[in-house]
């Protein structure tokens, strides 16, 4: 026989793993991840951008006019264009002071986080890299666009947003 507090345990427990497990698909921060890696043997910067992918459909619907679904059979024609214009509109890297060009590689969408995948190849000496990362700033007020800078010998993390969009690191 269970006992009425073990009782009222067990109903509490089930009711906050009933909130936290609704509440996962809709989030109240807007919050983004980016990590660029400089792979010395490729002579490269492997960038990979982590955003939640109902946030990413609604920038990118709004720009071609259409509901944009992502990662099911629903995905609208061309979503990888859009995403790639939308990216490359609010994401830059300038090593040097000299403006880099990415090449798109892809996405892919796990539910409720999209990945996108660019490179940059043919990377210079870093002495200073620049990174802007406007995404999502004009939907949201607190959007936050975490950057995590993986170099040759040296780490660091930035955090961009509305109010400061970019940040110059120096090796």
């Amino acid at each position: 026989m269970i006992s009425a507090q073990r009782r009222f345990l067990l109903r509490t427990l089930g009711v906050l793993a009933l909130v936290v497990s609704t509440g996962t698909a809709v989030h109240k921060f807007y919050y983004s991840r980016t990590v660029v890696r400089h792979n010395v043997q490729n002579n490269a910067l492997e960038i990979e951008m982590r955003i939640f992918t109902d946030d990413l459909e609604r920038a990118i619907g709004a720009t071609a006019d259409i509901p944009a679904r992502l990662g099911d059979d629903r995905e609208i024609e061309g979503a990888d264009q859009l995403i790639e214009d939308y990216l490359r509109n609010h994401f830059t890297i300038e090593i040097n002071g000299q403006p880099m060009m990415m090449r798109f590689w892809g996405k892919e969408v796990d539910y409720d986080i999209t990945w996108c995948f660019f490179e940059v190849s043919n990377v210079p000496d870093i002495h200073v890299i620049e990174v802007k990362n406007t995404t999502l700033t004009d939907l949201f007020e607190d959007q936050l666009n975490e950057v995590d800078l993986e170099m040759a010998g040296w780490e660091r993390r930035i955090q961009l947003h509305r109010e400061q969009p970019s940040e110059a690191v120096q090796n």
